[in-house]
């Protein structure tokens, strides 16, 4: 049942409009000075408060004001014997419903009471629309976003498929594009970059090398001072071919972008657009950098290292030498930094049978086939095809080691 308190420093009155409002199915309380109804209204709910101006204590205008400051949903109707009209328009400037002249009129005190009631109701119920309206709003905001990151994994995961099928083309270049997108992911962290810049980073890694798929395996293995000018036109122009297979998907124009000048130089003289300095986006300098790093770790043709085998120290010397020529300065610094805390937090090798070889696990050792020559080098990070042609060669060579170390 609704609530009134009645406040009325006259007892007579409030057991007058008690026995009124009672009658008409109202729930009541009384209380004879504005403090005493705050101290009540601490305790209780009221849906509305009939108060009168001039009382001891604390008179009904300091009263009108805690309640509504304190109590906002609760309407309050002011009573005075003293009919000013500036009395009134101070009333409803803090707040109040109505104002009514003693002696009070039941009639007309029932139809204030209703339409105060009515006003309550209303902006109770906009009050919880507003709520709701929050929470569906909230509720479709995460339903929206955990599409988001579904339809994420989902274009990730079919990136991931591609590099499988890229690495069955090549094993190398499959092996090598995965390697260039998670190191140039951990270098695009040590810039102030946020997570989806970072994760375009890692997507243009992955794909960087695609335009290679369409250049002929004797010209891409071939010392490229050994090309003529036509097969070195197309080399040249393998960055071009991937951005205009990878442009077709909006998702991958940034990733397309940075895959086009990842060839190009700081000091201008690289391709294929010669662009130099600041003119080449620092996503596509971070990924010629790791590139080139990863090129001169994994392939013979690229290695630095007199003995012909990976040398981190000597590809990390010869970065540095080109620094502020071919490459950028402090990406080649920031490179560093990653494989020194890499090396630091690296976990130490196991040794495993090649039937517990697990996708993500990073080779520690060459293995090689049964006249010596190397199938897969050490750092590979194996994939599910990977994995399936070293069982296959565990069932194929009699003298092939089951076992390898790897990093988990």
């Amino acid at each position: 049942m609704t609530k009134i308190l009645i406040v009325d420093d006259e007892k007579q009155i409030c057991e007058n409009i008690g026995k009124f409002l009672s009658r008409k199915g109202f729930l009541t309380d009384r209380a004879f000075n504005g403090k005493e109804a705050i101290e009540i209204l601490k305790q209780e709910e009221f849906a509305l408060v009939l108060m009168d101006i001039k009382m001891p204590v604390m008179n009904g205008m300091e009263a009108l004001r805690r309640i509504k400051r304190d109590y906002p949903y609760t309407e309050v109707i002011m009573t005075t014997a003293v009919e000013e009209l500036n009395t009134a328009v101070s009333c409803m400037k803090e707040g109040a419903y109505s104002y009514i002249s003693k002696p009070i009129g039941f009639e007309a005190l029932d139809l204030d009471i209703q339409r105060a009631l009515e006003r309550r109701r209303l902006v109770l119920e906009n009050q919880d629309y507003q709520r709701n309206l929050e929470i569906k709003v909230e509720e479709r905001t995460q339903e929206v976003k955990a599409l988001y990151h579904r339809l994420e994994k989902s274009f990730f995961s079919s990136i991931r498929i591609f590099i499988e099928l890229i690495e069955l083309y090549d094993p190398f270049i499959g092996s090598h594009c995965k390697r260039v997108g998670i190191l140039a992911g951990e270098v695009a962290k040590r810039f102030p970059m946020s997570k989806i810049d970072i994760q375009e980073i890692q997507t243009a890694g992955y794909l960087h090398d695609i335009g290679k798929l369409g250049i002929p395996e004797h010209i891409d293995k071939a010392p490229f001072e050994k090309l003529n000018e036509r097969d070195i036109c197309r080399v040249k122009k393998q960055t071009i071919y991937a951005q205009e297979v990878l442009s077709t998907i909006d998702r991958l124009k940034n990733a397309a972008l940075f895959i086009r000048s990842h060839l190009e130089r700081v000091d201008g003289t690289g391709f294929p657009n010669g662009l130099k300095g600041d003119e080449i986006p620092i996503e596509s300098r971070i990924l010629s950098v790791v590139n080139a790093y990863d090129e001169m770790r994994f392939r013979c043709r690229f290695s630095l290292s007199s003995t012909g085998k990976p040398d981190e120290r000597v590809a990390l010397s010869h970065l540095k030498e080109y620094a502020g020529k071919r490459f950028d300065r402090d990406v080649v610094n920031k490179l560093e930094e990653v494989l020194s805390d890499l090396k630091t937090s690296k976990k130490p090798k196991e040794l495993v049978s090649i039937e517990e070889l697990r996708g993500g696990m990073t080779l520690a050792e060459d293995i090689t086939d049964k006249t010596g020559k190397i199938v897969f080098k050490k750092g590979s990070l194996l994939s599910a095809i990977q994995i399936m042609k070293i069982q296959g060669l565990g069932e194929d060579i009699k003298e092939f080691k089951k076992e390898v170390y790897v990093y988990a």
